[in-house]
C-alpha cells in the first residue's frame, strides 16, 4: 500500500510539472503575439522551433552564449593560442586565434542558425572559398621544405580541412520532424571533429621536426575543442544557454520532454517546428499556468 501510494505522489508531481513546463511554452508563444522581429525574422506565436526556443529566455540567453564563448577563449589563450606564439609558429598560432575567438563574435549575433552536411555545398562559392583557403594554408604551411612527401601532407592536409568546412552549409534542411536539425547538426560536429584535427596534423608535419605519428595524435587531440567550437558558433550554443537560464522552468532533456508530449498527443508536428494540439489548449495553459488543485 505504501509503495502504490509512493507512485501515485509521483504521478501526480509528474502531471504538475508537466503542465507548468507547456505552460511556460503557451506563455512564450502568446508573448510572441504583436513581438517586433528578431534580426529581421518574424516570431510565431504558434510553432515551438528547437533552435528559436532560446528567444523564451531572451537577453539572459544571450548574454549566458556570450559568457561561454569568453570562458572558452580564455581557456584557449592560456592552453593554445600563448604556446603556439611562444613556438613560433605563426599559422598555429592565427589558426588557434580563429578557433578560440570566432566563437565570440557568433555569441554576440542576434540569430544562430543551423549547420548540416551537404556535399553539394563544396561546389558553391562559399564551399570553393573554404578550399582555397585550406589549399592556401597548406602551401603557406609547408615553407621550403625539400622533402616532397612532406610537401604533399602539407598541402593535402591543408586541402582537406578546408574541404571539412567547406560540407558543412547553414540552414535546416526541409523535413517533417523537428529533431531533425539537431541530428544534421550533431553530425556536422562528429564529422569536424574527427577529420579536421587529423588533416591539420599531416599539414602541420611537413615542417614538424616531431614523427608524422605523434604529430597527428597532437592535434587530433584538439577534436574536444573544435567540438566546442563548431557548438558555440552555431545555435547549439543557444540552445545550451538556453536549458542553463531555464532552470526550474523547462527540463534540461528539452527535446525529449516535447517529443514525449507529441506522444500523449498534447503537441503536433508541422514541418520542423511543434505547436500545440488545440490553440483552445496553448490559451488555456496561460490562463491557468498551475493545475488546479483538486480536493
Amino acid at each position: 500500500m505504501a509503495a502504490d501510494a509512493a507512485r501515485s505522489r509521483r504521478r501526480v508531481l509528474k502531471v504538475h510539472r508537466t503542465w507548468r513546463q507547456l505552460a511556460v511554452l503557451a506563455r512564450y508563444l502568446n508573448d510572441n503575439v504583436g513581438r517586433p522581429p528578431v534580426a529581421g525574422r518574424l516570431v510565431s506565436s504558434t510553432d515551438l522551433v528547437l533552435q528559436e526556443l532560446w528567444l523564451l529566455a531572451g537577453r539572459r540567453a544571450q548574454a549566458l552564449h556570450v559568457l561561454l564563448a569568453l570562458a572558452f577563449a580564455a581557456i584557449g589563450t592560456i592552453v593554445a593560442v600563448l604556446p603556439s606564439l611562444n613556438a613560433g609558429s605563426p599559422l598555429g598560432t592565427v589558426f588557434m586565434a580563429a578557433m578560440f575567438y570566432s566563437p565570440v563574435a557568433f555569441a554576440i549575433s542576434k540569430w544562430q542558425v543551423p549547420v548540416r552536411l551537404s556535399l553539394r555545398s563544396v561546389l558553391t562559392w562559399r564551399g570553393a572559398a573554404w578550399t582555397l583557403l585550406g589549399l592556401t594554408s597548406g602551401l603557406l604551411s609547408v615553407g621550403d621544405t625539400s622533402d616532397p612527401l612532406r610537401a604533399a601532407a602539407g598541402v593535402g592536409g591543408g586541402t582537406l580541412a578546408g574541404m571539412v568546412a567547406a560540407l558543412t552549409t547553414p540552414g535546416p534542411r526541409p523535413s517533417g520532424d523537428p529533431h531533425q536539425p539537431i541530428r544534421d547538426q550533431t553530425a556536422a560536429m562528429l564529422v569536424t571533429v574527427l577529420v579536421l584535427g587529423p588533416a591539420l596534423g599531416i599539414s602541420a608535419w611537413s615542417t614538424s621536426d616531431e614523427s608524422f605519428g605523434l604529430t597527428v595524435a597532437k592535434w587530433s587531440a584538439m577534436g574536444p575543442f573544435v567540438a566546442v567550437n563548431v557548438a558555440l558558433i552555431t545555435h547549439a550554443g543557444r540552445y545550451f544557454a538556453l536549458l542553463l537560464s531555464t532552470r526550474g522552468q523547462l527540463p534540461w532533456r528539452l527535446s525529449r520532454f516535447l517529443r514525449a508530449c507529441y506522444e500523449a498527443q498534447l503537441l503536433r508536428t508541422a514541418g520542423l517546428a511543434y505547436q500545440f494540439r488545440h490553440r483552445e489548449l496553448q490559451e488555456h495553459l496561460v490562463r491557468h499556468p498551475q493545475l488546479p488543485q483538486q480536493n
